[in-house]
Order: structure tokens, then C-alpha cells, then sequence
């Protein structure tokens, strides 16, 4: 592998992560070297994916799933950045950052348990709850649906025999 062209992975690199590369072909001196030059545990990064984290705030109607993957992805970066999260904290992290209309189900499922939720506990209880509120939903829409169109017939009919 060319390691000095314009194409070479080194080529955009700091000067002196390039040179380290360059006199270090290994892969995984390589990943070593860029894992500490790039990726350095600093009171600023732990700082900020903090500070995402109690920021972080699901809106109405956004998948229940992708703002769970947003959450975990923060954890595992604080994680990577030797942070670790008490188990029952990350649980009240999670269910305070989703949206106002979870707010009923918050206080049904921190009310439930007289012991110390955890995380899995609390990821289940909002999949499964997410769950059930998309049956409610296309059930009910399919209850309108045959309603209007029952509505509609009615009208129909009511208009032709006049």
C-alpha cells in the first residue's frame, strides 16, 4: 500500500500523525496512533456529550427507536471516554429525555417497581409501550376510515333518492 501519495490515507492527516504512520506500517500501531492523537479522553469532550445527553430530548412523534439509538450512542461515547453511568440513573436519563405525551407512562412505570429500575427494564417498558400505542393508532385510524366511509355511503344514498 502506498502510504505517501495523495491518495494514501496519511496524506490529509497532522504532520506528525503522518510521520508516526509512516515509520509505523502496522495497522494496528496505525489505529494506536490515531486513537490517541484524535480520540483523547479531555475534560471538554467529557463536557459536552454530557451536556447532549441531558440535552437530549425526544419530540413528538419521532421514532421511539432512533431516539433510543441517539441515547445509546452518547452512552457509549461517554463509555469510550471512561465514563460510566449508574444503571438506575441511565434509566431516569432515558425516561425524562422522551417527549410530554410519555409523561403518564413515566409515572406509571417509576411508580410500579419499589426497587431500583434498570435500564433494561426501562428500554422493554418503552419499546413495549411504543409497541401499543401503534396498534391504537392504526387501529383507531382504521375505525375513521370505515366511520367516513360508512358516512359517505349514507350521504350517497341519501342524495340519489332524492
Amino acid at each position: 500500500m502506498d502510504l505517501e501519495g495523495p491518495d494514501s490515507p496519511c496524506y490529509n492527516l497532522n504532520a506528525s500523525v503522518g510521520v508516526s504512520v509512516l515509520h509505523n506500517g502496522m495497522a494496528h500501531t496505525l489505529w494506536q496512533t490515531l486513537l490517541f492523537t484524535y480520540e483523547k479522553k479531555m475534560a471538554v469532550t467529557k463536557i459536552y456529550l454530557i451536556l447532549t445527553l441531558y440535552n437530549l430530548q425526544m419530540k413528538e412523534f419521532d421514532s421511539v427507536t432512533a431516539h433510543l439509538c441517539a441515547y445509546e450512542t452518547i452512552i457509549a461515547q461517554l463509555s469510550s471516554q471512561g465514563m460510566t453511568i449508574e444503571e438506575e440513573l441511565r434509566a431516569l436519563i432515558l425516561l425524562i429525555s422522551l417527549s410530554l405525551s410519555w409523561e403518564t407512562f413515566i409515572t406509571t412505570i417509576c411508580n410500579a417497581s419499589s426497587t431500583a429500575m434498570t435500564y433494561a427494564s426501562a428500554t422493554v417498558s418503552i419499546l413495549s409501550e411504543d409497541a401499543q400505542r401503534k396498534c391504537f393508532e392504526q387501529y383507531t385510524s382504521r375505525d375513521a376510515n370505515t366511520v367516513q366511509d360508512n358516512s359517505d355511503r349514507h350521504n350517497h344514498s341519501r342524495s340519489s333518492s332524492r
